[in-house]
């Protein structure tokens, strides 16, 4: 199938498709599961078997892309462009601009899950009972049908030689050669998840529960490559220096779109390109859970619950760059981007590599595999997050036509990762991958007040309420309901960024700036107003080149506006008969039309950089109505 160019122009719209051109996605579930319980005396035992296979079938297409950053036509300095100095549109209309095409099969993988567990819950005294139980999971790595998925070799030495430089280690590893299993990975099988559980009543009307448990996560799916079986040909757009180009847009692949090697080279499979892949060891993700509450039942049929809930997350999955220069290389500063003579000249001998070339940047060949231009660790189990949170719950079940649920959180949640994979937001990589621990801060999804209401009432007037139940003014008066949900919550805290101006090889694409001492939060709080403070600019400056900022991933004292929202239903129900009713409904989304207001420009390269532009991101109020004939 044949795909329009996906073509991306800095500071304009996208044209073309979005991500791969097909997507085609065949997932399938087999599982047997068997559970057994005995009663004996005051234990009920409980024990069961879980057993899956996953078989998976992804075909994925890619179109040519073409991408024109600007970064050609920005200035002065060509290292550290000034913000808005250079323009997408620009670099295409001289001719400046990537050009990359990817092959891929389809990839066909299957995996295994298995897991056992058994369970006591013990009846210690009449008003006492006590859970243990223990679980263990088995989640092989996957396999592929023919062997196409790979891993990242970190250790192994490679087969390339070059005068002048220490032995070289590292590259693409292949499965189902060389006596390694057809996994892409060796199982993690530190498995086990223990459980506490606690239950004692107090009294008649007070009930006090606590608990603990290990959870392991599952493995995040379609997540391996197939590099060597899939192989991209990308346009060298740039000389050595990186700054100057080479204007070769009207033929981007003067050698052809390179086909796939699979595994004949080895570790030397894509040397002198960037690679990527997960580590060779498993370790699965988990959460330690525990939680402490006391419930008691109020007059009126009231129910109030207050209890403590805490989590920790560990190894939890992130992108790592192990080919970025640590930091004490970066003292040689602008020796880092000087050309010198390339030893990899002759050796890397494919003409698309920036390592073929006669002279190479300093820094290229000072990296921990100077080979290779990334060494990407996908999913490394570096992330960790805890979770301290006061939950509060008042509920009156629905009882003589009104029923209520409050619930009240006061939480706070501090990660080094926040996610994987951006589906939830902001998702930069680690800034220095050699401190995962510098970019542990509040998380981006710390929400530290969150509000809950939900209600309904019925008017007790009508047919069968206790007020005027006959006659027309029971049809007309009775039969009405309103109820509603109201939600309010503080807004998650704020990141700023700084250009990576570290010449580290390595880290994300937007990193932090430094801090001036002065206070981000502005005396009064933000101005809502357009073009508007929303914090201290000052209190930032952008990072000198060949270091990292020292400011938080995220803002302690700044986040974005709070977010408030109520809606609402009124309904009315007529009685035609015994057997047949009329049901009209208006609901109210946002009912009250709360506008939030986009968050600040958060660039300290940025013109408007700590102001807000006033632009709506929530629905506004929106109604709708309904009718609806039971018989």
């Amino acid at each position: 199938m044949i795909y329009f160019p996906r073509v991306s122009v800095g500071r304009l719209s996208q044209l073309g498709v979005t991500g791969t051109g097909s997507n085609a996605v065949r997932s399938r579930t087999w599982q047997y599961k068997a559970s057994l319980t005995m009663l004996r005396g005051r234990h009920t035992i409980k024990s069961g078997f879980d057993g899956r296979r996953f078989p998976v079938s992804i075909d994925q297409a890619s179109p040519l892309l073409i991408s024109a950053s600007g970064s050609f036509t920005g200035g002065p300095n060509p290292l550290a462009a000034a913000a808005a100095s250079g323009h997408g549109l620009a670099d295409l209309l001289l001719g400046v601009a990537g050009v990359s095409y990817t092959v891929r099969p389809i990839e066909r993988h299957v995996h295994p899950y298995y897991a056992g567990f058994v369970q006591d819950e013990i009846k210690l005294a009449p008003r006492l009972t006590l859970t243990l139980g223990i679980r263990y999971n088995l989640e092989l790595p996957r396999t592929e049908a023919d062997n196409r998925y790979v891993f990242l070799d970190l250790g192994s030495p490679s087969p390339l030689r070059v005068p002048g430089l220490p032995e070289l280690r590292g590259g693409v590893g292949f499965v189902g050669i060389e006596g390694r299993g057809r996994r892409t990975q060796l199982g993690d099988r530190n498995n086990w998840n223990p459980r506490l559980g606690l239950a004692w009543q107090l009294d008649e009307k007070t009930v006090v529960r606590g608990g603990f448990g290990i959870f392991h996560h599952p493995l995040v799916p379609n997540t391996d490559l197939a590099q060597g079986f899939s192989r991209t040909t990308s346009s060298v757009v740039a000389a050595p220096d990186g700054v100057t180009p080479l204007f070769n847009l009207g033929d981007p692949f003067p050698q052809g779109v390179l086909q796939p090697t699979g595994n004949s080279l080895g570790l030397l499979t894509l040397v002198g390109f960037g690679i990527s892949g997960p580590l060779r060891q498993q370790r699965l993700p988990y959460q330690s859970q525990w939680s402490l509450d006391v419930q008691r039942q109020l007059p009126w049929s009231w129910v109030i619950d207050v209890g403590y809930a805490g989590n920790a997350a560990v190894a939890l999955p992130r992108g790592v760059e192990n080919n970025q220069l640590p930091m004490e290389q970066l003292a040689l500063a602008t020796a880092l981007n000087q050309t010198v003579p390339n030893p990899f000249s002759g050796v890397i001998t494919d003409p698309t590599s920036t390592l073929s070339r006669a002279t190479a940047q300093r820094g290229q060949l000072l990296r921990p595999y100077p080979h290779f231009t990334g060494m990407g660790a996908s999913q490394a189990p570096v992330g960790h997050s805890t979770y301290h949170a006061m939950q509060v719950k008042l509920e009156r079940r629905f009882s003589q036509g009104l029923a209520v649920l409050l619930a009240y959180t006061t939480s706070k949640l501090i990660d080094n990762a926040a996610e994987i994979g951006g589906f939830l937001g902001t998702s930069p990589g680690f800034n220095n991958n050699y401190c995962f621990a510098c970019d542990r801060a509040l998380s981006y999804q710390d929400i530290p007040q969150v509000l809950r209401l939900s209600y309904r009432y019925e008017l007790p007037a009508g047919v069968g309420k206790r007020y005027l139940n006959r006659g027309w003014a029971a049809r007309v008066i009775g039969g009405w309901s309103v109820a509603g949900f109201v939600s309010a919550e503080s807004g998650t805290p704020l990141s700023v960024s700084s250009p990576n101006d570290s010449n580290s090889f390595g880290g994300a694409a937007a990193m932090r700036p430094n801090a001036t001492g002065q206070r981000a939060r502005l005396d009064g709080g933000p101005t809502l107003a357009d073009g508007g403070l929303y914090f201290n600019p000052a209190a930032f400056v952008r990072a000198p080149q060949f270091t990292f900022g020292n400011v938080s991933r995220t803002l302690p004292d700044v986040r974005l506006p709070n977010n408030v929202n109520w809606d609402l239903l009124v309904e009315k129900r007529i009685s035609i008969s015994e057997r047949v009713a009329l049901d009209f409904r208006a609901e109210l989304f946002n009912a009250l039309n709360q506008v939030i207001y986009d968050a600040p420009s958060t660039s300290v390269t940025a013109g408007d950089f700590g102001k807000v532009t006033l632009r709506q991101v929530n629905t506004p109020r929106q109604i709708q109505f309904g009718l609806r004939l039971s018989f």
